[in-house]
Order: C-alpha cells, then sequence, then structure tokens
C-alpha cells in the first residue's frame, strides 16, 4: 500500500529494552539466484524482529532514511538469522546495514556495514569489507 516500509513506533511509556546490536556473519550468492545475508545476535538479547538496510557504495549509511529499509525479518528460534535480497542489481557495489528491535520496537545500533560488490550474472559477489 505504501512505497517505502516502516517501522512501528517505539512505546516510550513502557520500560527501554533495546536490544545489542547484531553481527554480519556472511554474505553470499549471486544477483540472479540472490544474496544470502547471515547475521547473529552479538549476545543473548532480546530481540523481536530485525530491520535490513542497503545503501549505494557512495551514500552514508543514515539509519533514519527509511528509503533505504529493503526487508523487515521476524526472528527465529535459531541463533544464525538470515534473509535473501532479490532485489540487487548486477556490478554493482553495496553496504549492508542490520538492526535487531525489541517487541517494544526499540531499535539497535547497526551492525558494522557490510561492504560487498555484486558480479555478473551467475558470478558470485566480492565481500569487501565487514
Amino acid at each position: 500500500m505504501y512505497r517505502y516500509p516502516s517501522l512501528v513506533p517505539v512505546m516510550d511509556w513502557l520500560p527501554a529494552d533495546t536490544p545489542a546490536q547484531p553481527v554480519i556473519n556472511k554474505i553470499s550468492g549471486n544477483p540472479e539466484s540472490g544474496l544470502l545475508l547471515e547475521w547473529q545476535d552479538s549476545v543473548p538479547t532480546s530481540s523481536s524482529y530485525y530491520v535490513i538496510y542497503r545503501f549505494s557504495d557512495d551514500e552514508p549509511v543514515n539509519l533514519e532514511d527509511a528509503t533505504r529499509i529493503i526487508g523487515i525479518v521476524p526472528r527465529n528460534i535459531y541463533p544464525g538469522q538470515s534473509w535473501t535480497d532479490y532485489g540487487a542489481a548486477k556490478r554493482t557495489t553495496y553496504k549492508y546495514v542490520i538492526t535487531a528491535l525489541s517487541r517494544l520496537h526499540h531499535e539497535s545500533q547497526g551492525s558494522g556495514a557490510a561492504r560487498i560488490r555484486t558480479r555478473g550474472s551467475k558470478r558470485d559477489i566480492t565481500n569487501l569489507a565487514f
């Protein structure tokens, strides 16, 4: 219905329960089959869901910019979390940042930006920095 996803407002009247920032472990795949992002919580936490942000290489990381949200993912019961980006373009450099949110919608700090470069059709990506 809306052009960009948004986050549920924080419930300020309840105690803050901000989760720890997640850690991106690995990004693999290619633009044709999708880029698989894998991460985990840096410490055991009260995360309920995660937000995935994607930025072009030349723009600064700004977690206040909802136009850069490409996925909102519920937490699964396993320690490792994952999500696949099917919208990545060929021959492009991206930065991915993931945040964790609590059940009261408090957002953590962003993970370190993972910088990757996509290649041609079926060639895997190049991980530039985690």
